[in-house]
């Protein structure tokens, strides 16, 4: 019984991530209410503050199911890249960037880093998921340089830079004078130097 219930609440809060990810997309964080994402979830409100009691929390929860489906689609790519770690890390460095150029992911995340800076409590979700996205890029660089650097403070610091890399392209993308292939082989150019650096 107990399962059951889990397992059915667990379908409630994936019902309501969703609807709270579509009103952001559509409608932008101003619109994502309790109450509003109440209303498209088709639950009162008491039954949805159930699950998330208040706008920060289910907030917390967008960008943690987004930060798990980068994950999981990271470790899908991960899967297909075939040769050398090079074009491994030069694979996974294009993925990346594709990613972080999509409308959807700039959508959530632009209105999110918006009220982040209203908001300490918003902030705080942030900064906890660029820690996971982080750990995350070292993780995986771990993998492209196997044994070689085996410092995670290194990985980190490693990571943390690709990270803004992606983010303020993202962003500035369009402006800039270089391509996103030139891009792409700049980020690669700077982090398998670092991670040559670190390996000797």
């Amino acid at each position: 019984m107990a399962i059951r219930e889990t397992s059915k609440g667990a379908a409630q809060k994936r019902k309501i991530t969703k609807a709270a990810t579509r009103i952001l997309l559509s409608e932008g964080m101003d619109a994502l209410t309790t109450r509003r994402v109440a209303k498209e979830t088709g639950m009162s409100l008491g039954n949805l503050q159930h699950y998330f009691g208040t706008r920060v929390s289910l907030i917390a929860e967008v960008l943690e199911a987004f930060l798990v489906e980068c994950k999981v689609e990271s470790l899908k790519m991960m899967e297909r890249f075939t040769g050398s770690s090079e074009a491994r890390l030069r694979e996974f460095i294009g993925w990346n960037l594709e990613s972080s150029l999509s409308e959807r992911w700039y959508r959530v995340l632009s209105e999110i880093w918006g009220l982040s800076r209203r908001d300490e409590a918003i902030a705080k979700l942030l900064s906890d998921y660029y820690s996971g996205v982080i750990r995350m890029v070292a993780e995986i660089a771990r993998l492209f340089v196997g044994e070689s650097t085996k410092d995670q403070a290194v990985l980190k610091r490693i990571a943390t830079a690709v990270v803004a890399l992606f983010e303020g392209y993202a962003i500035m993308g369009r402006g800039t004078p270089i391509t996103r292939d030139e891009f792409a082989d700049l980020v690669y150019e700077i982090a398998s130097t670092a991670l040559e650096m670190k390996s000797v």
